[in-house]
């Protein structure tokens, strides 16, 4: 399947939504290399329910602009590593459900994840049961209120480093590492 966008789009909600299109549940691999992304402000919901893709490719994906990205892979249960390292997330809000459900997910690499505006990480990374390793080495949260159930199932997390971690603004973090029992 060939996707063709225009490069003036400043949204990318629910693109690949497989609630609203269930030809997206066919996509196993998807390359964003070459696409505009410059005037994005929202990915919120952008693969929902896209529980066959398996990669996906975002170098020179151009996150300057974006705000939320709430629900982005949610239920994208065959993603196994995903590389977000170009990602600049200098604007970002919420991330509630990021990866809510990869349940395939075995590594992932936050490590350019300095995002001093972010208030709500909630359920980020729930019931992602295979994940092993993480790191959030530069994860800015000096305003985050609600880490409720960010890492609930993650069982198979061998070891986390929250050492930049800022918990000052935290009111809610209610089973954060609940069935961590590695």
């Amino acid at each position: 399947m060939k996707i063709y966008l225009s490069t003036n789009i400043a949204s990318l909600e629910s693109f690949f939504d497989s609630s609203i299109d269930s030809n997206t549940e066919k996509i196993i691999s998807i390359d964003l290399s070459n696409f505009d992304s410059s005037l994005i402000t929202t990915l919120d919901r952008m693969f929902y329910g896209c529980n066959s893709i398996q990669s996906i490719n975002f170098s020179n994906f151009i996150t300057s602009s974006v705000n939320t990205m709430i629900k982005m892979f949610y239920g994208c249960s065959q993603l196994e590593s995903i590389d977000l390292s170009s990602f600049d997330t200098m604007k970002l809000e919420n991330m509630q459900y990021m990866f809510y459900g990869c349940s395939q997910l075995l590594s992932i690499n936050l490590s350019n994840f300095n995002s001093p505006l972010l208030q709500k990480c909630d359920s980020m990374f729930y019931g992602c049961s295979q994940l092993q390793s993480i790191i959030l080495s530069n994860f800015n949260t000096s305003k985050v209120e609600n880490m409720s159930y960010i890492f609930y199932g993650c069982g198979q997390l061998q070891s986390i480093n929250l050492s930049s971690f800022n918990t000052e603004l935290l009111k809610y973090m209610d089973y954060m590492f609940y069935e961590c029992s590695t």
